[in-house]
């Protein structure tokens, strides 16, 4: 059993702006994160909840609870130090 911030569901945080990791077609999620986010749902059988989120923001939203996991391009060691 997986606990998640909510039951059943795996919410997600990301920044959709960052190509090829995660962006929007029309309405429609797609990129490299997204595929291994659908992997993850897939193994855990949770419903994925995207969160939409400013991307200087999003490890203070992650480590606040907001959401179960990030998935956002990019690397900056002082966030990925934040993050553990």
């Amino acid at each position: 059993m997986v606990t998640t911030a909510r039951p059943g569901a795996l919410l997600v945080g990301s920044s959709f702006d960052y190509r090829p990791f995660e962006y929007r077609q029309g309405k429609i999620l797609k990129g490299f994160d997204v595929e291994i986010v659908k992997e993850i749902n897939r193994r855990l059988g949770l419903k994925v909840e995207w969160v939409n989120s400013d991307f200087d923001t999003i490890f203070d939203s992650l480590a606040a609870g907001r959401f179960d996991a990030v998935c956002c391009g990019g690397h900056d060691q002082t966030r990925a130090d934040a993050a553990r």
